[in-house]
């Protein structure tokens, strides 16, 4: 699984910085991963305030309740933040719209 060292934790996702945006590219199986669950591994997103905050589900077959609670997370902490979902199939950009987080976030 892809990791993060977050205050020593690994976590099921990377995140890369760009100029202007972060790209934060998650595991398939990061809703299986415990410490998603974990403050952690949201925490990370308050240093990114005021930029495009790009969240790759390309990996993501389906989504499950610890990773749309930790995309709630995300989005309730990064409020200055616009954060795009990529890279979603249909039947995860369907379960984001039938949950009506396309209201937090802007599916792409």
């Amino acid at each position: 699984m892809p990791a993060l060292a977050c205050d020593a934790l690994l976590v099921p996702f990377t995140v890369e910085p760009g100029p202007d945006f972060v790209l934060v590219t998650v595991d398939g199986r990061a809703g299986e991963h415990p410490v998603l669950r974990l403050a952690a591994a949201s925490a990370w997103i308050t240093d990114h305030a005021d930029r495009l905050i790009i969240i790759d589900l390309s990996q993501t077959a389906l989504l499950d309740s610890a990773l749309v609670a930790w995309l709630i997370t995300l989005a309730r902490t990064a409020i200055r933040s616009r954060i795009l979902v990529q890279g979603a199939g249909a039947r995860v950009a369907g379960q984001l719209r039938h949950l009506r987080l396309d209201r937090l976030l802007t599916i792409g």
